[in-house]
């Protein structure tokens, strides 16, 4: 079970691995204690993976220790590395410095080479052991001859890696069948062979220089790792090749004692799990780890060449549509079949093709022609190629996605500088529409990055009581200088940027999700103060607040309104909940029954409307309305209109039907008097705007109250 100073995901992250791990390989330990083990060895990986430079040492330690814990069995070192690969990104600790996805590949490569380096010991402990066995067989047979011969010759012949016994020279005089067998000899086919040999060509030389340095006393032993020449010219053996003089105490000089291990699987393992590291499983393409090692080293071959670097950011549009409806298996076939055309339309153009993302997939485009007109024009091919319908089981499927093009001089931006352009690039284009492309633009990208750096600090900003609410008076339009009511305006008080309006950061609410809980602080927020005002006898008029649409469809929207002027002890008629028509356009049938509770619980309901099209929807819908609101851009309309033209019209027959109806009619944003009195003849009933008073804190509005009611 858990305890409560673990990491999340720890748990389930060490029983996952002693699940993968502990029947590969016969160990002294008990399944409890193993997974002990592991998840011992999995916090020093996530603590170890959260410094900003990776102590490998320490890493490769963790992967000495599985060996020297015998888990050293067939499949033990592959399921580890695919557990890390899959499982640690996600436990790592968010660091802007370190790049999760490569820290975790940091790691799966240190505990190899650590793993490697300490199976390789016990492959040597396990070869001195046999050399040790044969040297005492030797001596042995000087003292017991028979018995010693009959003990060294079950050895030599018995052994799994080659042995071989030579002169001072450095010629064989007998090896046993398992190094015959492994060069690909006849029996006896070694006699009389020098050492070097048994190396393929090219590390001939390193096996004489060492043989030699041995016969000096340079070196109590030679070991080193070569490709063994096969006599029948297959696929080169990989060999651990050690050489030791074995003192002749009876017959005088020492000779030399060769083993011989065969290492091609290990090292075949070790190539396999460096490339699984830096590929994708399902599409072979680069993963993203590779895709920014080259994007690396492809912008400083270009920086010193004063080339330009182009990059390429690409998603499938509706991607998800596709895996819930035709299931996963066609979804991963659509993957494979994105990535085979995108890697066919950009072959031999200098170009490398990754899969970033789930959807996701990205092209650096090095060359000496890299242009903005010859990447889009190779973009257009590849979505005229990837709209070409794709077939599974008679089911056609056609693709299309939305791409960002960014092409830059390449002295001018680091690697994440870059894929941050093109991923905000990214964003734009499919904000805009979808199935299309998008160049990446130096103005725009500092806008959208001042955007997000605002839509970043919200959550802080919610924490840290960085928001406000402001309050903006609703005066009558028939009876001057009489309140209606006050409206709740949120405004954050940025440490960097100062005052931030409503309008300036609440889209970048509804990106992040953190509407909600916006919604939640706006309504506390505001009924707290109606509570303060009511207690000090003040502002006998409701505050309005403007509920995200977020929170008008949340499940809990009658509970969350209800408890918190009960818990405040706020009369509900005190308090207005004013809404966008979009809320109401959601396909969802529980915001009507919300809004009924609500009406019937004393709360006055107010739908934003900018035309009648949104009066007929309530009409339509019965919504419980108590009133409407007119948009800051119709009452601009108004204001800037001929007594005859068609926004005055328009809004006349609005305020009318809207009277049928039995709502009272509002609006925000009005400039001036002549507006203020122009809506009040048309019959609006009360409205804010400049004409009144501009935003102001709670004080501010209170103050403003006070001094119009002392006029009257």
């Amino acid at each position: 079970m858990p305890t409560p100073g673990d990491r999340p995901g720890l748990a389930e992250f060490a029983r996952q691995w002693t699940s993968m791990v502990f029947n590969t390989s016969l160990v002294a330990l008990s399944l409890a204690e193993a997974h002990e083990l592991f998840r011992a060895l999995g916090t020093k990986l996530i603590d170890l993976g959260a410094e900003e430079t990776l102590d490998t040492a320490q890493v490769q330690a963790i992967g000495q220790q599985l060996v020297t814990q015998s888990f050293h069995g067939p499949g033990a070192l592959s399921s580890t590395v695919r557990h890390l690969g899959a499982e640690l990104p996600a436990l790592l600790p968010e660091n802007r410095r370190v790049d999760r996805a490569r820290r975790s590949t940091e790691i799966q490569g240190a505990l190899v080479d650590g793993y490697l380096d300490a199976l390789r010991t016990h492959l040597l402990q396990s070869q001195e052991q046999i050399k040790k066995a044969a040297l005492r067989a030797q001596v042995q047979a000087e003292r017991e001859r028979a018995q010693s011969q009959a003990q060294f010759a079950a050895v030599f012949a018995t052994a799994d890696v080659g042995i071989a016994v030579g002169d001072i020279d450095g010629n064989i005089v007998h090896a046993n069948r398992a190094l015959e067998l492994l060069v690909h000899r006849d029996r006896g086919g070694l006699d009389g062979v020098p050492f070097h040999d048994l190396a393929a060509e090219h590390d001939v030389h390193r096996v004489q220089d060492g043989f030699t340095r041995l016969k000096r006393g340079e070196l109590p032993r030679f070991r080193t790792q070569i490709e063994l020449r096969n006599a029948d010219e297959d696929e080169p053996v990989s060999a651990r090749f050690a050489l030791t003089l074995v003192a002749d105490s009876t017959y005088g000089p020492s000779y030399p004692v060769l083993v011989i291990s065969d290492v091609t699987d290990l090292h075949l393992l070790q190539e396999r799990i460096g490339y699984q590291s830096v590929h994708d499983a399902l599409t072979g393409l680069p993963n993203k780890s590779r895709f920014v090692s080259h994007l690396e080293t492809a912008l400083d071959a270009a920086t010193k060449t004063g080339r330009q670097i182009g990059l390429c950011f690409l998603d499938i549009d509706g991607f998800k549509v596709i895996q819930d409806g035709l299931g996963a298996q066609v979804g991963d076939q659509v993957l494979q079949s994105v990535a085979n055309r995108l890697s066919w339309v950009f072959s031999n153009r200098d170009a490398l093709v990754a899969r970033m993302t789930g959807d996701g997939f990205a092209v650096v485009f090095s060359g000496p022609e890299v242009s903005a007109p010859i990447l889009t024009q190779l973009v257009n091919e590849a979505l005229r190629e990837l709209a070409e319908p794709v077939y599974f089981e008679d089911q056609g499927v056609a693709i299309s996605a939305s791409v960002a093009i960014a092409v830059q001089p390449a002295s001018q931006y680091t690697a994440t500088e870059l894929i941050r352009a093109a991923e905000i690039t990214l964003h734009r284009a499919k904000f805009n529409g979808k199935a299309q492309w998008m160049l990446f633009d130096p103005e725009l990208d500092a806008g959208d990055r001042a955007r997000y750096r605002i839509g970043s600090g919200i959550g802080g900003a919610l924490e840290n009581g960085e928001l406000t609410l402001d309050f903006a008076p609703l005066m009558r339009l028939d009876t001057p200088s009489v309140p209606y009511a006050v409206a709740g305006i949120p405004r954050w008080d940025h440490a960097e940027l100062g005052v931030l309006r409503e309008a300036e950061f609440s889209p970048l609410a509804v990106e992040t999700g953190l509407m909600l809980p916006i919604g939640h602080w706006l309504l506390e927020r505001g009924c707290a103060q109606v509570a303060e005002w009511r207690a000090a006898g003040d502002m006998l008029v409701p505050v309005r607040l403007r509920v995200p649409d977020r929170m008008m469809l949340d499940e809990d929207l009658v509970n969350d309104v209800t408890s918190t002027v009960e818990r405040l002890a706020v009369d509900p008629e005190s308090v207005q909940i004013q809404f966008a028509p979009e809320a109401v356009l959601t396909p969802r049938g529980e915001l009507n029954d919300s809004l009924q509770i609500l009406h019937e619980s004393g709360f006055g309901l107010t739908l934003e409307i900018a035309g009648t099209a949104e009066l007929s929807m309530a009409r339509r819908h019965r919504l419980p309305l108590s009133g409407v609101h007119l948009t800051g851009d119709l009452v601009e309309e108004v204001s800037e209109a001929d007594d005859d033209d068609f926004p005055l019209r328009e809004l006349t027959h609005l305020v009318g039907q809207a009277s049928l109806l039995g709502l009272v009619v509002t609006a925000e944003a009005v400039p001036d008097a002549d507006c203020a009195a122009r809506l009040g003849k048309l019959g609006v009933l009360a409205a804010s705007g400049m004409f009144a008073a501009p935003p102001g804190t709670a004080r501010d509005v209170l103050s403003f109250l006070r001094g119009t009611a002392k006029s009257l």
